[in-house]
């Protein structure tokens, strides 16, 4: 998860010391229920903005907390939008158009490295592991291995994204050279994977 952060390192809008409170509330929404909470004055709400990646289970207590009002009982008005790839949600904090990006770690990374004096700030955990998982066109013959997607087409996330690196990990775990066991296809944007992956593209997704 990743904010804007300065040149000296220090949160470059005093709103986020407030979207750092966001997320507090996002990831221990499951125990906002059990604690007494007093509703905030009217003037005092703030407006946060945050982009997830995709709509995903992954982000579930925002969910909860967003419909249950536990943020507007804190005084704020969250403001979400669904970036559809790591790349375009730390492009809209970059811009200035989002305030809080839900995204891969490696996302910090790639800004770090560029010549922007606007880095990006990973302040907080959303999930202890990846959460993806490997769809086949056929149903497999008896249970299934690693080894039936060797030859095989797999549609995959953009090259440097967290679920390719760990799909890339996985193959590498099970004897599997991803460069050369099969055909690892990474040049789809994330809103036409699924598309792609009905018409027929893809052994697997």
């Amino acid at each position: 998860m990743g904010g804007i952060q300065g040149e000296e390192g220090h949160m470059r809008m005093p709103r986020f010391r407030r979207a750092g409170a966001v997320m507090a509330i996002v990831l221990t929404a499951a125990l906002l229920a059990a604690c007494s909470r007093r509703p905030a004055p009217a003037d005092e709400t703030f407006t946060v903005r945050f982009t997830e990646v995709i709509h995903s289970i992954f982000y579930a207590p925002q969910y909860v907390a967003q419909a249950k009002g536990f943020f507007a009982e804190e005084g704020l008005e969250v403001v979400a939008s669904t970036a559809q790839g790591s790349d375009r949600g730390v492009a809209a904090l970059l811009a200035g158009t989002a305030d809080i990006a839900m995204v891969g770690p490696e996302t910090a990374v790639f800004v770090h490295n560029q010549d922007s004096p606007v880095k990006v700030k990973i302040f907080a955990q959303l999930t202890a592991r990846d959460g993806s998982f490997l769809l086949a066109r056929e149903k497999p013959d008896g249970e299934f291995s690693w080894t039936d997607v060797k030859g095989k087409s797999i549609i995959g996330w953009r090259p440097g994204s967290m679920p390719q690196l760990v799909a890339e990990a996985i193959l590498r775990q099970h004897g599997l050279d991803p460069e050369t066991d099969v055909e690892y296809i990474d040049n789809l944007a994330a809103p036409a994977m699924v598309g792609a992956f009905l018409s027929g593209q893809g052994d697997y997704i």
